[in-house]
C-alpha cells in the first residue's frame, strides 16, 4: 500500500501520526522509549512499518543508538521525522517535538483527505447521475411501448 501514489502518502502519514502521538502521550507518562515503541508497533497499520519499528527498537536497545538516529535509518519514515525527534533529543524536549509533529501529521492527513475527497466526488456524482438515468429509462421504456402498440 505505501507504493500506491495517493493512498501510500496517506497511510505513511496516518501511520506517523499515529506513532508521534502515541509516542508523545506514553513518553509523557514515563514510559521508556524502547517499551512505547514495542507497544506501538502493533498500532501500525503496515506490517512493513512493524518491522521497521522492530528494526528501531533493535538499534535503541542492542546498538545503543539514539532514537533519531534509529529513525534516520529506517527506509519508510519520513526524514522530517527524525529531523525534528533528533532536535528534540539534542535540546531535551522530545515531548513537546512529538507533539509539533503529531499536529503537523494530522494537518497533513487532514489536506490529503480533502484532495482525495474532492478529486473522487465529481466521479460519484457521475456515476450516481448514470445510474439514476438508467433506473429511469428502465422503468419509461415499457410505458413508452405499452403506449405505442395503442
Amino acid at each position: 500500500l505505501l507504493s500506491v501514489p495517493v493512498f501510500g502518502t496517506m497511510s505513511l502519514n496516518l501511520n506517523t501520526f499515529r506513532l508521534s502521538s502515541g509516542l508523545q502521550v506514553l513518553l509523557r507518562c514515563g514510559c521508556p522509549p524502547i517499551t512505547a515503541l514495542r507497544l506501538l508497533a502493533p498500532t501500525m497499520g503496515n506490517s512493513h512499518l512493524r518491522r521497521q519499528i522492530a528494526s528501531v527498537v533493535k538499534g535503541i536497545a542492542e546498538e545503543g543508538q539514539l532514537i533519531s538516529d534509529a529513525f534516520s535509518q529506517s527506509t519508510n519514515f519520513p526524514q522530517t521525522f527524525s529531523l525534528l525527534l533528533a532536535s528534540g533529543e539534542e535540546s531535551g524536549t522530545v515531548e513537546e517535538i512529538l507533539e509539533v509533529l503529531r499536529d503537523f501529521y494530522r494537518e497533513r492527513l487532514e489536506e490529503q483527505l480533502e484532495q482525495v475527497t474532492a478529486l473522487i466526488e465529481p466521479m460519484v456524482l457521475c456515476f450516481l447521475g448514470v445510474t439514476v438515468g438508467g433506473l429511469t429509462l428502465l422503468f419509461f421504456l415499457p410505458m413508452v411501448k405499452l403506449v405505442s402498440n395503442l
